[in-house]
Order: C-alpha cells, then sequence, then structure tokens
C-alpha cells in the first residue's frame, strides 16, 4: 500500500492550469521534470494530479520518512529490485529498469537531495524512463526541467477554501459576506494548501466567521514575533498549533504519539506509543478527532496516517516540549512487539505474507531500530527487530542496507557491553546471514568461532544448529570440502535433536551441495537431496524446496538422466513462482536451458536462457549471471561460432573471479571444458581479440546484456533458435 497516493487525492484539486501544462510538457521533452516548493505547497497533490493525467502508470516513491543512505533502497523496494554479491541497489534498480522500462514519481527529495540526485540522473538515463520529482529544492541535473509551485493565487486559493468548504457541507452557498471572509482565509493562510485544510477541518464547528475572525487573531501577532521565519513556513507552524490547541486533552497525548509513525497506525499502535492507560474506545473516539480535523487522515481499515510537512511540524513541536524521547521509546518497542507477531506469525509458515507486512511497515522498523542504536539501554529492543529485518533483507535483496544495518549492531552491542552471550550472538548470526547472501563467505567463517561460543554457552541448539549450517555453505564455496560436510552433519544432528524438520532439510540440503558441487558425486547427493525434500513440504518450507527441486535437476542433469531433470526443474520454477522471487526462476530457467541443450533441443535451450535473462534482468544474482553467460557462450559455440563464444567466456570468468567465490562443481567444469575448445578453435590472434572485446563488458546487466545479444545473433543466424548439429553428446560426459 503506499499510503500518500492514497491520501493526497482526497484533497480537492484547484487551478494550476499552467503548472500542469508545464509539467506535462516538460514530461513529453525530456526525461526529468522537478516540481519545486516550499512545505505545504501542495507538490505531492500537484504530482499525483499530474500522473493521473498522463497516459503511462507512474511508480511512486515516498522518500518523507527515508534516512540518509537509504535513498536506493527504497527505490528498489517499489521496483522489487533485488540485490546480489556484486549487484548493489543501484545497479539492482538499474537493471529492473532497462528490463522494464518505468515513469518513476520521486516525492520528498529535498532532506536527501544529493542521494536522490544521483539515481535520479541514472534512472534517466535509461531510455523509456522518465522521471518526475518534488523536492524543495531542484536537484541540479543537467537535463531537469523545474517547475515552480508556489502557494495558490489569489482566485485559486479563493476556490480551494470554497472547495474544502463544500466537502464539509456540500449545500454550502456563501452569501456576498462569507465571500469576505473566504478572501481573507485564503489571504491569512498565504495561499497554502495544507494550511487551508487544516484550517476549514474546525467547520462547521466553528462557523465561518469564528474561523476568519481567530486567524486573524492568532496570525499577524505570530507574526510579529519571529519575523526571520520563512512567513508560508510559519503560516503552517501556526495553523498546527491552533489545530491541536483546539483538541480535547486524549486527542493531543494521542496527536503526538501519531507523528512518531512514518507510515500507518492504528489506534493499539497510538494507545500503546501515546499512554497505554487510555482506552481502546477512547482511543478510536480521539483518532475520528483527530481525522475530523484534518490532523490525520483516514486510509481505511481502522488505519491512519499523518501528512509529511504536518508530521514535520508537530515533530518539532514535540521535541521542543521534550516530550519525544518517551514516545521514541515507545514507538521503538512498539515495532519490537509487532514484529515478534510477524516473525512468531508467519516466518516459519507463510514467507510471502511475512515479507509483504514487513514491507507495509518497513519505514517504521527502520526508524525504531535506529533510535535502538543510538540508545545503548534499550539495545535489547534493537536485537529482535534485528533479528526479524534479517529474513527480510536476505529474501528481498536488500543486502548493502542489512549489512550496513547488522554490522552496525554489532559494533554497537560490542561498545557497549550491556547485551547478553545468547543476544550478541543474535546479531553476529543475522549479519553472518548477509555476509552469505552477500558473497562474504570469508567474514563467515573467521566469525564463526565466536558464533558457535555463544550459542554454545547458552544452550540453544536451534540458532546452533543455523550457525553450523552457515559456515557448511561458506565452508563449501571457498573449497573446504571436509569442513563443509563436518558442518553439515552436525548442523542435521542439531536440528534432529529437538525435531525442527526445515532445518533438518536446509542441513541435508547443505550435504548435498558438497557431495555434488565439491566431491562431484550426484548419486551421492540425491540421496540427501531427496531426503530433504520430504521434510520440506510442510508450509513454510517453499525457498528450501526451490533449491532442494533446482539441485535434484542439477544432479540429475549430471547422471544424464534427462527427463526426470527436466521434471525436477519444472517443480522448482513453479515453487520459484509462488515466491515472487526472479533470481529463482532465472536459475531454474538457467538449468533447464542446460537440460534442453543436452537433449539435442538447440531451439528450446535457446528460449529457456531468454526467458533466464530476462528474469535475471529484473533480479540479477551473481552466480546465475555468471551461468546464464556460459550457457550463451555454449551455444554460440554450438552453432559454430567459436570467437563470439570465447569472448563471453572470457567476460564470464573475469565477472565469476570477482563475483563469486565458488569455483567448483559440475557447471562450472562443463563450462571450463566448452571455453576450453571454444579457444582451441582459435588462433592466438582470435584468442587475444576476444579477450580484448570481453573487457567491455563488467557489470551483471551488461554481461546479461552481451549473452541476450549472442542469442539474438543466433536467432537471425539461423531464422529460428538454432538449427545447428546435435554435437550434445561431445558436449555432456559428466555423467
Amino acid at each position: 500500500m503506499n499510503t500518500l497516493r492514497e491520501v493526497d487525492v482526497r484533497v480537492p484539486f484547484v487551478g494550476r492550469k499552467d503548472e500542469l501544462d508545464r509539467t506535462a510538457a516538460a514530461l513529453s521533452e525530456g526525461r526529468v521534470a522537478t516540481l519545486v516548493g516550499p512545505g505545504g505547497s501542495g507538490k505531492s497533490r500537484m504530482a499525483l494530479e499530474s500522473t493521473a493525467r498522463d497516459a503511462v502508470d507512474f511508480v511512486f516513491v515516498a522518500l518523507a520518512g527515508t534516512a540518509e543512505g537509504a535513498v536506493n533502497d527504497a527505490i528498489a523496494v517499489a521496483l522489487d529490485a533485488r540485490e546480489s554479491p556484486g549487484i548493489d541497489a543501484a545497479s539492482a534498480i538499474e537493471a529492473s529498469l532497462r528490463a522494464n522500462p518505468r515513469a518513476m514519481l520521486i516525492d520528498n527529495c529535498e532532506h536527501v537531495l544529493d542521494e536522490a540526485r544521483a539515481i535520479c540522473a541514472r534512472m534517466a538515463a535509461i531510455p523509456g524512463v522518465r522521471v518526475l520529482a518534488t523536492s524543495r529544492h531542484r536537484l541540479g541535473l543537467e537535463n531537469e526541467t523545474v517547475v515552480d509551485i508556489g502557494p495558490l493565487g489569489n482566485d485559486d486559493a479563493r476556490a480551494f477554501v470554497l472547495a474544502c468548504l463544500r466537502a464539509k457541507d456540500p449545500g454550502f452557498a456563501p452569501d456576498r459576506l462569507d465571500e469576505d471572509r473566504i478572501s481573507a482565509i485564503a489571504t491569512l493562510l498565504d495561499g497554502l494548501p495544507i494550511a487551508i485544510d487544516l484550517a476549514i477541518a474546525r467547520y462547521p464547528t466553528i462557523t465561518l466567521a469564528q474561523l476568519a475572525r481567530e486567524l486573524r487573531r492568532i496570525v499577524p501577532s505570530q507574526f510579529r514575533r519571529a519575523h526571520s521565519t520563512d512567513p508560508r513556513h510559519q503560516t503552517l507552524e501556526l495553523t498546527v498549533e491552533w489545530s491541536t490547541s483546539l483538541l480535547s486533552a486524549t486527542a493531543r497525548v494521542l496527536f503526538s504519539a501519531c507523528v512518531s509513525f512514518s507510515g500507518w497506525f492504528d489506534a493499539e499502535d497510538v494507545r500503546a506509543v501515546g499512554d497505554p492507560q487510555i482506552g481502546p474506545e477512547a482511543a478510536i473516539a480521539a483518532l475520528d478527532e483527530l481525522a475530523d480535523h484534518s490532523l490525520i487522515v483516514r486510509l481505511g481499515e481502522g488505519r491512519f496516517t499523518v501528512l509529511a510537512p504536518v508530521r514535520a511540524v508537530a515533530s518539532r513541536r514535540a521535541e521542543a516540549l521534550r516530550g519525544a524521547s518517551t514516545f521514541s521509546q515507545r514507538h521503538a518497542v512498539r515495532m519490537r512487539d509487532d514484529a515478534l507477531r510477524l516473525r512468531d506469525a508467519y516466518a516459519e509458515s507463510d514467507l510471502l505474507l511475512f515479507v509483504a507486512s514487513i514491507t507495509e511497515r518497513y519505514d517504521d522498523y527502520r526508524s525504531a531500530l535506529d533510535w535502538t542504536l543510538h540508545h545503548a539501554d534499550r539495545l535489547h529492543v534493537g536485537v529482535e527487530l534485528v533479528r526479524t529485518l534479517t529474513a527480510y533483507w536476505g529474501d528481498r535483496g536488500r543486502l548493502a542496507e542489512g549489512m550496513r544495518w547488522t554490522a552496525r549492531a554489532l559494533d554497537v552491542a560490542r561498545n557497549a557491553g550491556t547485551l547478553e552471550a545468547a543476544e550478541v550472538g543474535h546479531l553476529t548470526y543475522a549479519h553472518l546471514r548477509i555476509c552469505y547472501a552477500s558473497g562474504n563467505y570469508i567474514a563467515m567463517l573467521e566469525q564463526g568461532p565466536s558464533l558457535i561460543g555463544a550459542f554454545t554457552q547458552v544452550g540453544d541448539r536451534l540458532s546452533l544448529g543455523r550457525a553450523y549450517n552457515l559456515l557448511s555453505v561458506a565452508s563449501l564455496c571457498l573449497g573446504a570440502i571436509d569442513d563443509a560436510e563436518k558442518f553439515g552433519e552436525t548442523a542435521v544432528a542439531l536440528h534432529r535433536a529437538i525435531d525442527h524438520r526445515r532445518g533438518v532439510a536446509s542441513g541435508l540440503c547443505s550435504l548435498g551441495n558438497a557431495a555434488l558441487e565439491g566431491r562431484l558425486d550426484p548419486t551421492a547427493a540425491l540421496v540427501h537431496y531427496r531426503e530433504g525434500l520430504e521434510l520440506a513440504l510442510e508450509p513454510g518450507g517453499e525457498a528450501i524446496r526451490v533449491l532442494i527441486h533446482g539441485n535434484i535437476a542439477e544432479a540429475l542433469y549430471a547422471l544424464c538422466r534427462y527427463d526426470e531433470a527436466e521434471q525436477s526443474c519444472t517443480l522448482s520454477l513453479e515453487a520459484a513462482e509462488l515466491l515472487g522471487n526472479e533470481a529463482y526462476r532465472g536459475w531454474g530457467y538457467g538449468v533447464l536451458s542446460r537440460i534442453r541443450l543436452a537433449q539435442g533441443e538447440f531451439r528450446e535451450a535457446g528460449r529457456a536462457l531468454r526467458t533466464s535473462i530476462d528474469y535475471l534482468m529484473i533480479e540479477p544474482g551473481a552466480e546465475y549471471v555468471a551461468a546464464a553467460a556460459e550457457m550463451a557462450a555454449r551455444l554460440a559455440l554450438a552453432r559454430k561460432a567459436p570467437a563470439e563464444a570465447a569472448k563471453l567466456f572470457y567476460a564470464a570468468r573475469r565477472f565469476r573471479m570477482r563475483h563469486v567465490l565458488m569455483q567448483v562443481g559440475p557447471a562450472i567444469a562443463e563450462s571450463a571444458e566448452a571455453f576450453a575448445r571454444s579457444t582451441e578453435a582459435l588462433t592466438p590472434q582470435e584468442q587475444s581479440g576476444a579477450e580484448r572485446a570481453s573487457r567491455d563488458v563488467e557489470s551483471a546487466p551488461e554481461l546479461l546484456a552481451a549473452a541476450r545479444a549472442s542469442l539474438e545473433v543466433g536467432a537471425a543466424a539461423s531464422g529460428a533458435w538454432y538449427d545447428g548439429p546435435d554435437t550434445t553428446n561431445q558436449e555432456h560426459e559428466l555423467g
């Protein structure tokens, strides 16, 4: 749910024809348009109106609650673009937009201007992508068109006051005196739409005459006290302060709690943060009072939110009254409790619902975690937030962000010395999970002993089993096969002892990988995989099933049992579709392409690889990207284009060496053999030329683009997808 999109459209849109025309022209002629104006002037509402009149759907990204360093993460979440080893958030965004160009609406850039400028420039450089931004300051891009959004002009401001009055009273018909009062209100509030909306929210509780008289009383006297403040900014502050002064005592307390939340909240949230002694019915009544006065906005289903300009003003007021710390502490505890509820209810049984629920309130979880890391005596609250969010960071590919948070939490914990050994262990485990997803296996093994020691000390066998499984994976990726098997067997034994079926399944998957990738023994691997699959069939085992089915397909392929491999690959793809994981789909179709080539079905091999590349363009996993390029090279070799094959092999090898530590396994051996055959078919000069040409291919998007271009060359050359000779049996001898 994108709350700001739902919120702002409830406000009447009046006038601004010139601004709408300039925005439409800017978006049609260029790639970046920025709506610039003071807080409360209606930039967000103007942006939404512009996009609503555009024929293209915009991806909406609200940055109001986004901290420094997290802009790319916020945009990546909106696009569902995921990081992987060697692929940071900015590269993931670029890959997603190159695969599927979109129009982007980036709202509230002013507090993260440098980051917003950098990523907007990168997005706008992609063909087919347009960017509409809102900010109090221009982005400063070379191809940027700036549209100034000032306060409403006199006529539009009066029309907006009238529209707000009629929203409260559809039958309102102003007489001459009312028209004078409307003009006075519009002038006193500087034509600021949000200030006008807040003021008119008091109608008809107080009459229009009383409203105009009250505004005349408070505005001039306050302006005389602070000449140095921007009058338009001060107008909004005064309007918010006046509106809150008229609230009931309960509503005032809960409003201070409301502004603690970056996203949506409900009555139970604000009771927990504001005053737990307030009863549920009184809290609901207070929220209705706040919504009736436009200080908060109804979202439906008992949920509310606060608009960013109002939140900013109210937060500053709370800080001035020194009440913010209490609310921030309670907010952190509330989000911790909510995270625990989600983890207990869904993380083990419904990963998709768990991730969706975290995404919905992610800004609040993140701000709560940040507060705990600034208050060492509350760090235990942050531990539970980190434990919950680690599953989210890993599944959604927010690897760089997860690495920052877990490393920071560990650093704070070690310096503070206020946590128990088990709590430090949980933070270490969370950090190592992100290290694993990021391909930092050396760090995993370096910190492994302290992790094992912490969980052994407190007798936490579940966490201990998970830790040993992580170390098994890291050891395999670094080529330490004996250690991988030893750690995997320990993980299985620990999970069996507590009857944790998914843990046993994960450990067996690791043992299967050690057998297949390390020992090149697909028969032994199948035994482990199939036992693990039986244990992973329960709810919550979707991710493990994707991996095990795919690994079974790889093992059957190595045994030349291609029809069975195809069946397992299909099951892996079906499970990946349920998860919505594009990287797993890319991997699955890559395996299917290898199977098709081994069966001599060149057209189908090309089609499967093209599908794999399309998914990897959206969510590029480094190992899968390298494998896709190597597969494209093998197809080029099959159609007797050794120079093209060698170029792709060189580029894939360089990429693999930089971003994928694991250099063992039958697939890698198979590609190495094909690489050797491609270079054998070339003269030394041709080999050098292919190697030099490969240097132009560095990033994952570039490598995937080169692989896709090779497929297109093959299609154009044959009039279909590969009609070359059947050289499969010569290529595949690993069984």
